[in-house]
């Protein structure tokens, strides 16, 4: 992934699942240690279809605090896989089962935890399974944050079970893509390049990617947002200032209700901020 690391990569064989991680470590110099020692091990959580290399491989060159960081490939994307290689619907509490038998695996009992998207909405559901095992939490446009309108969020979400269902089923799984950057980044740059990069990596893994929207679906429509918004502690939300008004209207609000909550727009992005903007997502990330 990048110079400068040693890297692990394996997989854990679960009942139902092969879950691929790689880890990578680096030496902590006493700078780095600082007063408060080292820090502790960093769980990066990639969004709906796209593996962990691609959407965090922009970041490792650029972390100088964190020198522990696991990444898992979740259901549905990467080399994370079914038995068989078929690929089948999974729900959420299974996703948060694989990441805590990773956790248990790897031998790490405290850590933080950066998510994007699908995996900023996996990181709020595994801290408040796992508490305070989970210190600081980063959340770049995480899924269930979309707006304030809670119902009207659970609403919207339909449009995106149409994407998935025409990601499996339609002529070409590009109609079902492009339906659901329209849903996700209506604002985002209509380039053919940029266009052609972001299907082309949408659809590595089609079905997984369906899969997975409608995982996130089912998960919004069974959780009590403000049930689980009381059990976060110590987060950053991030959001790309060209992503929609009522996305960021709502994290500015949570930034101002919650004490431990900050928020921070980050500007000439949308939701694919990741790869946008990877340098100035680890400085937030990284910023005591």
């Amino acid at each position: 992934m990048a110079a400068g690391w040693q890297q692990q990569h394996g997989t854990l064989q679960l009942r139902d699942q092969s879950v691929h991680w790689a880890r990578l470590k680096k030496t902590a110099d006493t700078e780095q240690l600082g007063s408060e020692g080292a820090p502790l091990p960093l769980i990066l959580l990639h969004g709906a279809g796209v593996s962990g290399a691609v959407t965090w491989g922009g970041f490792l060159p650029h972390f100088t605090h964190y020198t522990d960081i696991v990444i898992p490939d979740l259901r549905g994307a990467g080399k994370t896989h079914f038995p068989g290689g078929d690929e089948r619907a999974f729900t959420m509490d299974e996703v948060l089962d694989d990441l805590e038998a990773l956790m248990d695996e790897q031998g790490i009992e405290r850590f933080d935890v950066a998510g994007y998207s699908f995996g900023g909405l996996a990181a709020m559901l595994l801290k408040a399974r796992l508490g305070d095992r989970i210190n600081r939490l980063t959340l770049l446009e995480p899924a269930l944050l979309e707006r304030m309108d809670c119902e009207a969020s659970v609403r919207i979400r339909e449009h995106y079970t149409y994407a998935a269902s025409a990601i499996r089923e339609g002529r070409t799984a590009e109609e079902g893509i492009t339906q659901f950057l329209d849903l996700i980044a209506p604002k985002r740059s209509r380039d053919p390049r940029v266009e052609s990069v972001a299907i082309k990596r949408l659809g590595r893994r089609h079905e997984g990617f369906a899969h997975a929207l409608d995982c996130v679906t089912q998960a919004i429509k069974h959780t009590d947002r403000e049930a689980l918004l009381a059990r976060q502690d110590c987060v950053l939300s991030v959001v790309g200032g060209r992503s929609p008004r009522a996305m960021r209207e709502y994290h500015h609000y949570l930034g101002e209700a919650y004490p431990a909550w900050r928020y921070v727009e980050l500007s000439e992005t949308d939701h694919s901020l990741p790869f946008q903007k990877p340098r100035q997502l680890v400085e937030l990330i990284e910023r005591r």
